[in-house]
């Protein structure tokens, strides 16, 4: 596990990066000399963002059909997740997580976490209906896991948006038995905290992001909703 103050000068080295890439940068062709402290697939996300996100965007913006609850009732993710729920509420309160799941699209359509880092999580719009995806909301790692197909972690000032400056978030996609994306669940949280990545711990689990779309099989099953999940 990183000591804490070797997560605070990452922290710092990936500030001073962002402040003297992000004002001039305009296109992936300008970032020639970012290696040395982002990796390609950051800093390629930067220059893709730009595009459409300010750098100073408070929060996420809302789904434009306002119906992520909807949306999660007939998600073919949802009787898996319902299955593992008390387990995700576990995980989440033991690390200090917000846990989310969202669509293909990156909007999110159930959380699950402690009172405190869900307040903190719903500043951001870390929330159902929230748009995280790289259009919307620029790098981070559910745009990152759902755009190459592989679990992405995102620390501090990799990400964007300078609102999510003082988070780390991990995320793995979640795919059908086809392979194709059907979502991602996402784990973030304050990022000067040693804490351990939540993937050992959820590794030994029934893996719902790799085969959870088997033909014939239904949306869910309807369970009580644990303490702090929505």
């Amino acid at each position: 596990m990183p000591r804490s103050g070797d997560l605070a000068q990452r922290r710092a080295t990936l500030e001073d990066e962002w402040s003297r890439v992000i004002p001039g940068l305009t296109s992936p062709g300008s970032l020639r000399r970012a290696g040395r402290v982002l990796s390609r697939e950051v800093a390629d996300s930067w220059a893709r963002s730009l595009a459409s996100v300010d750098p100073a965007r408070t929060h996420a913006p809302e789904s434009s059909d306002g119906a992520a609850h909807h949306r999660w009732n007939g998600s073919p993710l949802r009787g898996p997740v319902d299955g593992l729920a008390d387990e995700l509420r576990s995980v989440a309160d033991d690390a200090g997580f917000v846990t989310a799941v969202t669509d293909a699209s990156g909007t999110i359509l159930w959380t699950c976490g402690g009172r405190t880092m869900r307040r903190r999580a719903e500043r951001v719009n870390f929330a159902p209906g929230g748009r995280w995806d790289e259009e919307a909301m620029g790098t981070n790692a559910l745009s990152l896991a759902l755009r190459t197909g592989r679990p992405s972690t995102v620390f501090s000032a990799e990400h964007l948006v300078t609102a999510l400056h003082g988070w780390v978030c991990y995320c793995a996609p979640l795919h059908g038995p086809t392979d194709a994306s059907s979502g991602s669940w996402t784990s973030p949280r304050p990022g000067t905290a040693r804490t351990p990545s939540p993937w050992p711990r959820c590794a030994a689990w029934p893996p719902p992001w790799r085969r959870v779309c088997a033909p014939g099989r239904p949306a869910h099953r309807s369970r009580p909703t644990p303490p702090g999940c929505a």
